[in-house]
């Protein structure tokens, strides 16, 4: 019997917001200034607060986390560290931009569930995913003002 893609997708996401929340972490830590480093870490503890409602949800309809998947995620973001793990301006726009290409595939997430929410799934509270959704919202507008205000690439 294959599994159910609602399983997978949902496992898939809990992966997901677990490399996220490794990389938001080397965020944290690599703030450009002090005012960065709250901003982001209040990101953080919203992140990860996302991973744990997800895992809730997973829950509500006697789902647990994929382990496997989730270790694949953390392993993934660490062996892209050496690629991310300078100081440049250049390291952060792309640690910024896979934090904001997460938050973008959250924020699908939440939709996607609404969706069913509105086709008439009862096993999600519909109420709980538009604060995330608008929480996702948030995130990523903050995120995206932080990529803006990074020194970036240098012209060629």
């Amino acid at each position: 019997m294959s599994p159910d893609p609602l399983e997978t997708y949902l496992r898939d996401h809990h992966a997901g917001a677990s490399g996220g929340v490794s990389l938001i972490e080397r965020l944290v830590d690599g703030a450009e200034s002090d005012d960065e480093a709250a901003e982001l870490a209040e990101l953080k503890v919203a992140v990860e607060e996302d991973r744990d409602s997800l895992l809730e949800i997973m829950e509500g309809i006697d789902l647990s986390p994929n382990p496997i998947k989730d270790v694949g995620a953390r392993v993934g973001e660490r062996l892209a560290r050496p690629k991310l793990h300078s100081r440049t301006d250049d390291a952060r726009v792309l640690q910024l931009e896979g934090m904001i290409m997460g938050v973008t595939g959250k924020l699908q997430l939440w939709r996607t569930l609404l969706g069913l929410c509105e086709a008439g799934d009862k096993r999600f509270d519909r109420a709980e995913l538009e604060r995330l959704h608008g929480r996702a919202e948030e995130q990523r507008s903050a995120l995206e003002r932080i990529h803006g205000e990074t020194g970036g690439f240098e012209p060629v």
